[in-house]
């Protein structure tokens, strides 16, 4: 997967359009469209405003690490407990290899 397809990828998943995330970006959206299509990349300044728009890890968008990194800041303080709470008892569970 392409820079330019994980940018879309996450996009699609917040539900914004190319247009939506220009706007967010402070940028026409033609860049974001040149970005998806690979016609060119983002400067490093734009990439540290995606992935903060889009909850990624430069390494992730940038085609480095495949893994996609779950950031919690965006829930509620419920939500983080319970996911908190979730990951405890999987750590706890002795399963033999």
């Amino acid at each position: 997967m392409t820079t330019g397809e994980r940018i879309a990828k996450k996009r699609h998943e917040k539900g914004w359009t190319q247009h939506e995330l220009a706007k967010r970006m402070g940028l026409n959206s033609k860049s974001i469209k040149d970005w998806e299509s690979g016609v060119s990349l983002p400067s490093t300044k734009n990439i540290i405003k995606l992935c903060s728009l889009l909850n990624v890890s430069a390494d992730y968008l940038l085609c480095l690490d495949s893994r996609e990194t779950l950031f919690l800041d965006d829930l509620s303080t419920g939500d983080k407990i319970r996911i908190k709470a979730i990951l405890q008892a999987l750590k706890n569970l002795h399963i033999p290899s």
